[in-house]
């Protein structure tokens, strides 16, 4: 079906230019809610069906972790992880139930980006600290 010229005119009207100023806008809104802290910390991943995996941790925040796997996890999945974190000169074991919300491929195997859905006080309390320390 044809466009006329004033449905043309109308569509473009209501675009924006992109430049450096529209997109550095402030109501743009930033999708992660809590701030993020590289971390690199081994790992095991287990799911509903007892798949173990080992990996390492690429970042984390109070809610969520980027994590290294050489195996896949399909979206969604809820699965136990276990981080075992070195900070400060002691080392912190912790257990979270995540979920997984993204997956991608790299050159080692796979990215998955968790979200912490259930997690102990201080375990939060540990990650809230280490993400935000000065």
């Amino acid at each position: 079906m044809p466009l006329d010229n004033n449905t043309v005119s109308g569509f473009i009207d209501d675009t924006a230019e992109i430049t450096p100023e529209t997109i550095a806008s402030p109501e743009q809104h930033e999708r992660r809610q809590h701030p993020r802290r590289a971390a690199r910390w081994a790992c095991v991943l287990t799911t509903q069906s007892k798949q173990v995996l080992t990996g390492r941790t690429r970042d984390v925040s109070e809610r969520g972790a980027s994590v290294s796997t050489q195996d896949d996890i399909k979206f969604n999945t809820r699965i136990i992880l276990e981080i075992s974190a070195f900070y400060n000169g002691s080392k912190k074991n912790f257990r979270v139930i995540a979920q997984v919300k993204h997956s991608s491929v790299t050159k080692d195997g796979f990215n998955l980006g968790l979200y912490f859905k259930d997690a102990s006080e201080s375990t939060l309390d540990f990650l809230r600290k280490y993400v935000n320390r000065p």
